[in-house]
């Protein structure tokens, strides 16, 4: 059983690189390759994945903007998963 990644990274080349070197083994599947905060966490809602590669050093550009520091993506994640259901 492959387990689903997402790889954030606002360095495209890197982004896609980890991406590569992970579908070339049998063990990922990457669920897809975003740049900024905002596309992050809508796959993550989208895929829910086993794996998050995520860039914690990201520019910080504010909650309601597009991008957003690695940091802030985590603390996103982890309102959503405390809040009762």
């Amino acid at each position: 059983m492959k387990l689903k990644a997402l790889v954030v990274d606002d360095h495209k080349l890197l982004a896609e690189t980890l991406s590569s070197s992970l579908m070339a083994t049998d063990n990922f599947e990457i669920i897809n390759v975003c740049h900024n905060s905002k596309d992050a966490l809508w796959d993550i809602q989208l895929h829910h994945p086993d794996v998050l590669l995520l860039d914690i050093n990201m520019p910080f550009a504010g909650n309601d903007l597009p991008r957003a520091s690695g940091f802030d993506v985590l603390e996103e994640i982890q309102k959503k998963n405390t809040q009762p259901k």
